[in-house]
């Protein structure tokens, strides 16, 4: 998104260096506003969100869903159901025994442990195919598992009994531009999560 809107500005800049529009416009310095995530609108100098009417009735209830996590530890080891199957057998010799304990009450280790620390060693995939005992280095892993774990989250649903409304102010060019995308969308509208489908209706007043 950044290196779009700075070829946007730069076309601009090149379009409008013989009038006054560049100097009166601030997005042409290519300076850009980001959220707390670090998303960066396209449409930021085309639109703007002005204020929402919440509804003061509305019934909520908790439910829980799957959250996408990719971290450099080795959370996405046990978080990830869908891996190479040429590791199931270094996989399964990594749970096994893993809640079992010795006479003395102390944990039974498996032959197969992973992590990042020294002692942990790096194999190829087809040394991890052999491998009967060991501790593999996590980044071992990493190459065949997908980019990210399911980590189960509680999250919080609301049924409002009127609609949001939501007042923004856009360009005259943008503003038919949204009323086609909302009357016509390319895929069910979302907010948040593909769970949280709404409708959405934009009127001139």
């Amino acid at each position: 998104r950044s290196i779009i809107l700075k070829g946007i500005a730069k076309q601009a800049k090149k379009d409008n260096k013989k009038t006054d529009f560049q100097n009166s416009e601030s997005w042409l310095s290519s300076k850009f506003d980001s959220s707390q995530s670090g998303f960066k609108s396209l449409l930021q100098y085309h639109l703007d969100f002005e204020s929402i009417d919440t509804p003061e009735d509305y019934s909520t209830y908790d439910d829980l869903w799957s959250m996408s996590n990719r971290t450099e530890g080795k959370n996405f080891i046990g978080g990830s159901k869908n891996y190479d199957f040429r590791l199931d057998d270094l996989i399964y010799l990594s749970k096994n025994g893993i809640n079992d304990t010795k006479e003395d009450g102390k944990k039974i280790e498996p032959p197969i442990s992973f992590g990042d620390t020294t002692g942990f060693k790096t194999y190829s995939l087809e040394e991890l195919k052999v491998l009967t005992e060991g501790k593999v280095k996590t980044t071992s892993l990493k190459p065949h598992f997908p980019m990210y774990y399911g980590s189960p989250k509680k999250r919080g649903y609301i049924i409002p009994d009127v609609p949001y409304i939501i007042h923004l102010s856009c360009t005259k060019a943008l503003f038919p531009l949204l009323q086609q995308a909302l009357s016509m969308p390319k895929a069910p509208l979302y907010l948040g999560t593909n769970d949280g489908w709404v409708e959405a209706k934009l009127m001139n007043l």
